[in-house]
């Protein structure tokens, strides 16, 4: 095991071999506040120590990854009826979802359907090339001798 010093954070490391490395962070060792403009670690390490006092979000940590960092912190605070609701609500959800999902899927191959069917009856697949006109492909069959009287 070895220690790395970065920026005043201490960081403690142990090599298992040459592809797998373990990273020991020292939470209650960062005494530093956040602002705007803080490296990212600095953000992560003030987050991880302070989520449990944290009431609201602090403006500092105002990127996307925080705010999934503060909505998990929020469930995991639910009480067993909370959490219950909770999950409730998300298989709710996720059934509505699945339900609009499969009727899309199901119109999409219903028209796909309808569509082969006009194109087919409409002679497109029969040698036509244009069904409502008097232009058409040649036929296959050997022509005629041409005799000149």
């Amino acid at each position: 095991m070895f220690a790395v010093f970065f920026k005043n954070i201490k960081f403690k490391a142990a090599s298992v071999n040459s592809k797998l490395e373990f990273l020991y962070l020292e939470v209650g060792a960062f005494r530093r506040e956040v602002c705007g403009d803080s490296p990212i670690i600095d953000k992560w390490m003030y987050a991880l120590k302070n989520l449990s006092r944290l009431e609201e979000r602090p403006t500092a940590l105002r990127e996307r990854v925080f705010a999934r960092l503060f909505e998990a912190a929020k469930i995991a605070a639910y009480t067993k009826e909370e959490r219950n609701q909770y999950e409730n609500d998300m298989m709710t959800e996720n059934d509505y979802r699945n339900t609009i999902d499969y009727a899309r899927d199901e119109g999409r191959a219903e028209g796909h359907a309808a569509g082969l069917a006009e194109t087919a009856q409409s002679g497109m697949y029969l040698g036509s090339a244009f069904p409502n006109s008097r232009v058409s492909l040649p036929s296959r069959q050997p022509a005629q001798p041409v005799t000149v009287s």
